[in-house]
């Protein structure tokens, strides 16, 4: 049988989709999350609910009912019995589980290991101060990030500045600069 795989920003709550292997899990977790760290793990299907019946459990359930717990010996069934009485039981469950539409519906996560992606330049984009002086009027300033937007400022007073346009880049990668250069860093895992 084959593994899949889930992904979480929390360890805790996992995607509903899984994916067919770690490689495929990590590269949308890297998307999912923008390139933040995360979790994969082993996705497989839970113990199914017949198997959790055991004869001698409910033996002890009967013995310690008021209308037996009185009584100075235990109800008992021949050992010999008691697997018999497990796999019928069993059975019975599996098929009322399965006449009714009851499986369940979630899965498991085992083999958890967290993702942690790196930052790598993979392409570098000549600053065209011609184009931006064009677009926007300022003149050659310092160019930086004010929140989430890029702009063009003069000195210290950001009374003067101007909002420009970055090079477009996919929603897995960041964008940065170097001397006269936009760098675009893409988020790969280790």
């Amino acid at each position: 049988m084959s593994k899949n795989y889930a992904i979480s920003f929390n360890e805790e709550e996992w995607s509903e989709e899984c994916y067919s292997s770690r490689e495929e899990a990590i590269q949308a977790g890297l998307v999912e999350y923008s390139g933040g760290a995360f979790w994969v793990g082993e996705a497989r299907p839970p113990e199914p609910p017949e198997n959790f019946f055991n004869a001698e459990d409910w033996l002890g359930y009967v013995n310690e009912h008021e209308d037996y717990a009185w009584k100075d010996e235990l109800y008992t069934i021949p050992t010999d019995k008691i697997d018999e009485l497990d796999n019928l039981v069993n059975q019975v469950i599996k098929k009322f589980i399965a006449d009714n539409k009851l499986q369940p519906t979630h899965f498991v996560v085992e083999n958890i290991e967290k993702i942690e992606p790196q930052l790598k330049p993979i392409r570098r984009i000549k600053i065209d101060w011609q184009n931006i002086s064009e677009q926007t009027g300022c003149k050659r300033g310092t160019l930086c990030k004010v929140f989430d937007t890029w702009v063009i400022k003069d000195g210290d007073d950001l009374n003067h500045i101007c909002i420009i346009d970055p090079p477009k880049t996919a929603e897995n990668e960041e964008l940065r600069i170097d001397g006269n250069e936009w760098v675009v860093y893409g988020k790969e895992a280790e």
